[in-house]
């Protein structure tokens, strides 16, 4: 549930705000490596996916889960090697958005999965 609390508690400061024109494109900063590039843009499409004022299906997530699955396992296999601690002081990426990444991406395919319980 940490997931939805990330959400609606930002939805609420944010509304607070003057409501923003939602941007045509996407500007991503300059990135150290073409993996943090696609770790930036990802982050990018989903907060502005969380900030649009509409009914989020399922199939809104999977069409980021499925574009970004090499990136999440480029990271994956980073941390079950030890490595990403090394790959982010060696490029100066912030491990915690790394790390944020992960859990945005793990939460995702969670949802796109939906519920099996019943």
């Amino acid at each position: 549930m940490s997931f939805f609390n990330r959400i609606f508690s930002d939805r609420r400061n944010k509304s607070k705000e003057a409501p923003k024109k939602p941007e045509s494109s996407i500007v991503i900063p300059e990135a150290p490596t073409a993996e943090y590039a696609q770790l930036l843009q990802f982050t990018q499409r989903l907060n502005a996916l969380l900030l649009e004022d509409r009914y989020l299906a399922r199939s809104d997530y999977k069409q980021l889960i499925d574009e970004y699955a090499d990136i999440n396992t480029f990271f994956q296999n980073q941390k079950t090697a030890t490595t990403l601690g090394l790959y982010c002081e060696k490029f100066a990426i912030p491990a915690a958005s790394v790390e944020a990444f992960l859990r945005n991406y793990a939460d995702l395919s969670d949802l796109r999965e939906g519920s099996t319980g019943g």
